[in-house]
């Protein structure tokens, strides 16, 4: 499944509800960061790697461990998402 969601509360549906092997969650949904959505996902044991503009400083600490894809980022850094996650877990 491919979901897309541009704000916290349609992020919140398909963490909870969806069935995906991963998760790409932009930290900054229009102002609201997805934090929330992250610990669904974690709590589902699914895992997520983070995308943003900000540097790895502004991340919330309990997210540290979690990979990140600086923007902008290419096609070839998506797809390299799954090792990535694989990787860091």
């Amino acid at each position: 499944m491919v979901a897309s969601a541009a704000n916290l509360e349609c992020g919140l549906k398909a963490a909870n509800g969806g069935e995906f092997e991963i998760g790409v969650l932009d930290i900054n949904l229009h102002g609201v960061q997805s934090y929330p959505i992250a610990e669904v996902l974690e709590g589902r044991g699914i895992p997520f790697v983070f995308v943003s503009g900000y540097t790895g400083a502004g991340v919330d600490a309990r997210f540290t461990n979690v990979p990140k894809l600086q923007k902008p980022f290419t096609a070839k850094a998506l797809g390299e998402v799954p090792l990535r996650v694989r990787l860091s877990a």
